[in-house]
């Protein structure tokens, strides 16, 4: 067995559990919310959790002499930026209805249209990449565009929501998205060093993202309702 492939393995084992463990949580805190906001929002978390977990084992496939096989990162990247974005671009118009003011969020009905162009040119560029590698120049640039757009827009709408689930959950799934930005630019560089300690972080990240859709508090001996004398 060969180094890389060895630490490729460590990596797979490390990362894709956490992930697989936050979408478990998310597919099964869907099923007890009553809310269809928040069903759908639990939805969309878990299939990020799914695809996240796919990202280093593409990778690894990536480097396999069988051609089917090397096509997974042409499959599972971008599929993971259609979700993202699409995850973002429907999360934004909830945190505007759950702000009282329902004040706009960076102009995001304008901006999404932009976001949208640069996700459907970067889709189309990773799919052909492995065929024109000269294109794949174009996919770190507009990574980071979409999750610089995206992330600080999450994170307004967690600040200005009132809905105490969904400001909790979207305040961790932007801390989240900021922490890929930083993979994304850094990861590249420093190589499984970095990118293995980020993504653990990245993975917990989602999973308080996923859970703030369930807290459970504690009552404390002040807050416990207390006994009433009877009436005279």
């Amino acid at each position: 067995m060969s180094g890389s492939l060895l630490s490729f393995i460590v990596v797979d084992v490390i990362t894709v559990p956490p992930l697989l463990y936050a979408s478990y949580w998310a597919f099964a805190i869907r099923q007890a919310l009553a809310s269809r906001a928040y069903r759908n929002h639990a939805m969309w978390l878990g299939v990020v959790c799914i695809l996240t977990s796919l990202f280093f084992p593409a990778i690894e496939l990536g480097n396999s002499s069988n051609f089917l096989i090397s096509e997974a990162p042409a499959v599972v990247f971008p599929l993971l930026i259609l979700v993202l974005f699409a995850w973002i671009d429907s999360t934004i118009p909830v945190a505007r209805r759950s702000d009282p003011l329902l004040r706009s969020i960076l102009h995001w009905e304008k901006l999404r249209i932009a976001g949208w162009i640069v996700t459907v040119l970067l889709v189309i560029s990773l799919v052909i990449s492995s065929v024109y590698p000269a294109l794949s120049f174009v996919s770190v640039p507009a990574l980071v565009f979409l999750f610089i757009l995206g992330a600080p827009a999450v994170l307004i709408g967690a600040r200005r929501s009132k809905d105490r689930l969904f400001r909790n959950s979207f305040k961790w799934f932007g801390a989240f998205l900021l922490l890929f930005l930083f993979l994304v630019i850094v990861g590249a560089f420093l190589g499984n060093v970095v990118a293995i300690p980020v993504l653990l972080v990245a993975a917990f990240f989602l999973y308080r993202s996923v859970r703030s859709l369930a807290p459970i508090n504690r009552l404390s001996l002040d807050d416990a309702p207390k006994a009433q004398p009877p009436p005279q």
